[in-house]
């Protein structure tokens, strides 16, 4: 390990740690993404909810949907209901269990509402109180903080791969630099 080729190693190793990080966190954060199911309000909307359990409906801004951007808050006061279609019963909505917020691209958002349903099916999602202007919520299966915390988990891996890399990188420049360093010292003189 005395080849100063083994500092160009360390570089290569260094960068395929931050390299692979991206690449792992990348899907993961698409994935969440795509799992945001956009409807612009005020409603009356149909959506289809395909997973029985909890869902989490979070207010956005910045999204830009049909070529418009759509970047103002739910006004003050609107009430929001979700209807089951196949039932005609009203879903229970209620705070979310956590304050999440997150921001992806030019996209924020943060958690308004939550609910469960035992059946996949349409439902149909409304907002009453106000019909200032049109904006945005977001739904997703899973609590707030079920999905935040996935995220978090994601994320927490790449900085691990990035730091594994950078330390691998480290210990072969550590032992690249003493190996060269007792070799130049042995050497004759």
């Amino acid at each position: 390990m005395r080849s100063p080729l083994w500092f160009v190693v360390a570089a290569v190793v260094g960068v395929a740690g931050f390299v692979g990080a991206y690449l792992y966190v990348l899907p993961r954060i698409s994935a969440l993404q795509a799992n945001l199911h956009l409807v612009v309000m005020p409603g009356p909307v149909a959506v289809t909810l395909d997973k029985s359990g909890p869902y989490t409906i979070y207010a956005e801004l910045g999204d830009v949907i049909d070529g418009r951007l759509y970047d103002s808050p739910p006004p003050r006061g609107v009430r929001i209901t979700l209807t089951d279609e196949a039932t005609g019963r009203t879903v229970a909505l209620e705070p979310p269990h956590a304050s999440v917020e997150y921001s992806i691209g030019s996209r924020k958002g943060h958690a308004v509402l939550g609910f469960s349903i035992e059946q996949p099916g349409r439902f149909r999602l409304a907002s009453a109180g106000s019909t200032d202007g049109k904006y945005v919520l977001a739904i997703s299966h899973g609590s707030a903080m079920g999905s935040m915390s996935g995220l978090f988990g994601a994320i927490t891996a790449a900085v691990g791969m990035a730091l594994g890399g950078l330390a691998v990188a480290g210990l072969i420049v550590v032992v690249t630099a003493v190996q060269r360093d007792r070799a130049r010292k042995a050497a004759p003189k």
